[in-house]
């Protein structure tokens, strides 16, 4: 959700950032466009969307929810269905909209106003077959399904992905802490642990790119730390990283 912000306490409260980009209309298709137009690439880019925009797919997306008895995941189940989603879309270099990705897994903050997107899915482009995630989606549905379902990327390795983006809001791992220590350097543990979810992965030629925020949102504090990953027969290597605070852009050839 790259120009709206993330933190909002009910529908009524986003209800004015919503944005139907299927219709053609909208501030962040608007953004997407100029910049996949004027550099030529592909553009991933997060938004709130209505849930009146939603258009059926192609395919069926893969529904990669599982049971979970914890009490404590129902924190992470929308409260509210059908009106908006957390969503992100790609824009291809010529300026056109390929496909709109909704998160499939809520985060704590989503569920005041975003429903469940039904599942994971990719589209094939000229760079291959692309998926699109937000987030949470990284992490175990409603965090506490198995560690070792590791979902996203399952869905990655089983559909031949060859490029996974992630938007994201990730939290900085000291963000509960009353005066955390931001630095211009990558956050190790949040390079490892992406790392680590991403290990389906691991042993096939694919490549992920993470783009998360930077600085504070009401007392919330984000990780920054972008990263790309390259995966390879031989493992995975992190190609290149930003740091926990640092504003810029990664340029690579991998």
């Amino acid at each position: 959700m790259c120009l709206s912000g993330y933190m909002f306490d009910s529908l009524r409260d986003i209800e004015p950032y919503l944005e139907a980009p299927n219709s053609g209309q909208g501030p962040t298709l608007a953004l997407a466009r100029e910049i996949s137009t004027k550099h030529g690439a592909y553009v991933a880019a997060g938004f709130a969307q209505r849930g009146d925009d939603v258009k059926e797919p192609e395919r069926p997306p893969r529904d990669m929810r599982s049971h979970v008895d914890d009490p404590k995941a129902a924190a992470h189940r929308a409260r509210v269905h059908g009106k908006a989603f957390n969503a992100a879309m790609l824009v291809a270099p010529d300026g056109s909209l390929v496909k709109i990705f909704r998160k499939h897994f809520l985060y704590e903050a989503d569920t005041t106003w975003s429903d469940e997107g039904p599942g994971f899915e990719y589209v094939d482009t000229p760079l291959g077959r692309m998926c699109v995630a937000i987030c949470m989606d990284m992490n175990p549905y409603c965090m506490y399904a198995p560690f070792e379902g590791f979902e996203l990327a399952t869905f990655c390795r089983e559909e031949s992905v060859d490029v996974l983006v992630v938007c994201t809001a990730w939290l900085h791992p000291d963000s509960d802490e009353a005066a955390p220590v931001v630095c211009d350097k990558p956050s190790s543990a949040m390079l490892w642990y992406w790392a680590v979810r991403l290990s389906p992965m691991h042993g096939r030629d694919a490549r992920t790119v993470i783009c998360n925020r930077i600085g504070k949102e009401r007392t919330t504090l984000f990780g920054g730390s972008s990263a790309v990953f390259v995966h390879t027969p031989d493992g995975v290597r992190v190609a290149g990283a930003t740091g926990e605070g640092t504003p810029t852009a990664l340029e690579l050839e991998c």
